[in-house]
């Protein structure tokens, strides 16, 4: 089964957990869904489908919630004031 990944802080969509549900069953019902506040793996969602042949199963969808990218930091630009010219002395 395919793990559902998200970036931490993008809401968990119902698209998102229907395209883990494998093709050819149809989705009754899509159960709570984790938020995606923290990094790591999260609570699996649970899905009940209808097969083919009528019969109703629970199917959990794993989820991992990777972190945010953050910019890699850039280092401060140093300003210099230098000056060219020479203080004469009359």
């Amino acid at each position: 089964m395919k793990i559902l990944l998200k970036k931490q802080g993008d809401p968990i969509t119902a698209e998102d957990v229907e395209k883990h549900i494998p093709k050819g069953v149809k989705v009754i019902s899509i159960g709570e869904k984790p938020t995606t506040d923290v990094p790591g793996e999260r609570p699996s969602i649970p899905v009940v489908i209808e097969l083919p042949n009528g019969i109703r199963v629970t199917m959990n969808i794993p989820v991992i919630v990777t972190p945010k990218d953050t910019p890699a930091p850039r280092p401060e630009k140093t300003v210099c004031n230098r000056s060219n010219s020479k203080s004469r002395k009359s």
